[in-house]
């Protein structure tokens, strides 16, 4: 059996530099440089397992960037899908804009044909007996007509034609470009969603080869148990960095953040019965839509080893939840959210084998169980 107690040097160095973070004096931006700094610290510190095997240090590091490479890919598709449907958007008005000057072109087109058509008669008959006519009268009136009007203002009219004619090919040719531009995003696209096809089985087999790597329940346990520390580590962080009486949402979803299955419960056991779930595992679809349980503010969102792509937020009144094991996160450090507002994607970052989402909810520093929460919540919603 491990000695955990050789490790407690580590431990209290770590919480000295928790306990001399920042003070209120700072601005948001250096407590933001200095969470920056301690996240770094701490996913660079090793697990006991892992310091003492370095094929699983290796692992560690690989699924992280493939962890990280996900995240950004993930980013990259969802701001070419949005470029695809302004692109869209664009088409549609230039396509309009091209059937109005055709339309226009058209119309100058005809009245020009009339003016040449009306000229045409009166060259062919003799005006005199053309005007005089009884039964041609109202139909030389006509022509007559038109015949003043073309040559009052043929010039004008050619010249609107072809300015007509000119603005329906610089029409044409700006819808052909954007043509072009939609078709070289969506193969951008194409590539991107290969990439990260690429991408996602290649942490699947790092995966695999990790958890064959630790090979006993004691092992994971072990491992478990430091990162379970390491995210109180990041609470105690965030606890002292928080800005005194921050003003904080306090709307409620009452409903879930992610649709499926929850496969692992709270106090649920784990690792062979050494240790407990602190949250709740709820299976999910890859890129499954995230959202926030209640209104607050990002206090993280980033990559946090043994959880993967995560954000944290804080509710206010000593409750924080946290989101882990996402394959992209949609939100920054210090943004607002809004109870059942989209914040992140399910995935399975981290080193993690199941796909899904990872929720924790502490409140005053002490674990909670989500599903009690979620369902005091959602009663209360539907009574109101």
């Amino acid at each position: 059996m491990l000695n955990l107690l050789r490790y407690a040097p580590n431990l209290l160095l770590a919480t000295i530099v928790f306990t001399n973070v920042c003070s209120t004096a700072q601005s948001q931006d250096s407590v933001r440089t200095e969470l920056d700094r301690v996240v770094k610290q701490l996913n660079e510190n090793l697990s006991w397992i892992e310091g003492t095997d370095k094929t699983l240090v290796t692992l560690g590091k690989a699924i992280a960037e493939a962890d990280i490479h996900i995240n950004r890919l993930t980013h990259s598709i969802i701001d070419i899908t949005r470029e695809i449907g302004e692109i869209d958007d664009e088409i549609v008005v230039l396509q309009n804009d091209q059937k109005r000057w055709e339309a226009l072109r058209k119309s100058q087109s005809k009245k020009i044909a009339w003016h040449v058509y009306a000229l045409s008669l009166l060259d062919r008959r003799n005006p005199v007996m053309f005007i005089f006519g009884e039964d041609d009268r109202l139909r030389a009136d006509r022509l007559v007509r038109h015949h003043g009007s073309l040559v009052k203002s043929g010039i004008p009219a050619k010249s609107r034609y072809e300015s007509l004619v000119r603005a329906l090919e610089i029409k044409t040719a700006e819808l052909s470009n954007k043509r072009a531009q939609r078709s070289d995003t969506t193969n951008r696209l194409t590539r991107d969603r290969e990439k990260l096809e690429q991408g996602q089985e290649q942490r699947r087999m790092l995966t695999v080869t990790l958890t064959r790597q630790l090979k006993n329940t004691r092992q994971t346990s072990v491992r478990l148990e430091s990162d379970r520390i390491r995210l109180a580590q990041l609470f105690a962080n965030l606890k002292k960095s928080s800005a005194p009486n921050a003003a904080l949402p306090s709307s409620v979803n009452g409903s879930w953040p992610v649709h499926g299955d929850v496969i692992h419960r709270f106090d649920e056991p784990r690792a062979g019965g050494r240790l407990k779930w602190q949250g709740v595992f709820i299976e999910a679809e890859p890129g499954a839509a995230v959202h926030a349980i209640a209104s607050g503010e990002v206090r993280f969102a980033g990559y946090f080893k043994g959880f993967g792509m995560a954000i944290v937020i804080d509710h206010g009144d000593g409750l924080l939840s946290v989101y882990a094991h996402c394959d992209a996160l949609l939100k920054q450090n210090g943004d607002l959210v809004e109870a059942a507002e989209l914040i992140a994607h399910a995935g399975q970052s981290g080193g993690l084998s199941d796909t899904g989402l990872y929720l924790e909810l502490r409140l005053n520093d002490v674990p909670i169980d989500p599903l009690s929460w979620l369902e005091e919540n959602e009663q209360q919603a539907t009574a109101e």
